[in-house]
């Protein structure tokens, strides 16, 4: 499209009139451009580049299964973790709050309840920025589980994850 962009500024600019017929190096500049269209015509550019950890994503329609809700929201964790393991005080924090990387590549926290029979995500709770839009929306599902029922069940929803 910028080819055709600069052949419209160049005739404006030799001031060719509207019903004039174009000169011949016009002419053949313009069917070059118009063969070259037709053979991109079978050129195909993907839109979305997704990871395998997606699945299969040839169904674009219907209901999402909880396998692809949890890979998103594995992909969002990530997402949101990377830029704080690459921050100057990262190492500092680390050793204050114990952190470690889980099988799935995830910074959990080490606790004082570790060796309880409580749910894994309870016991290593997943770290978040608590600063990032994500992290408020973990907040508002937590508050929708626990059916709008206060902030004492609405954080003790949020801690048993992250």
């Amino acid at each position: 499209t910028l080819r055709f962009k600069q052949i419209f500024q160049e005739l404006c600019e030799s001031k060719v009139d509207w019903d004039e017929p174009l000169n011949d190096e016009f002419c053949e500049e313009w069917n070059q451009i118009v063969q070259k269209l037709k053979e991109a015509n079978h050129m195909s550019i993907p839109r979305c580049y997704c990871p395998d950890s997606f699945g299969n994503l040839d169904s674009t329609v219907g209901q999402l299964t909880c396998g692809e809700i949890d890979s998103a929201e594995l992909k969002w964790i990530k997402d949101i973790q990377y830029p704080m393991s690459k921050q100057a005080n990262y190492r500092k924090v680390k050793e204050s709050l114990n952190l470690f990387e889980d099988k799935e590549n995830i910074i959990r926290c080490h606790g004082r309840i570790q060796e309880s029979p409580l749910p894994y995500d309870t016991k290593f709770p997943i770290l978040l920025a608590s600063d990032h839009y994500f992290a408020r929306l973990f907040v508002l599902r937590s508050h929708e589980q626990v059916m709008h029922n206060g902030v004492r069940e609405t954080l003790t929803q949020v801690q048993s994850k992250y």
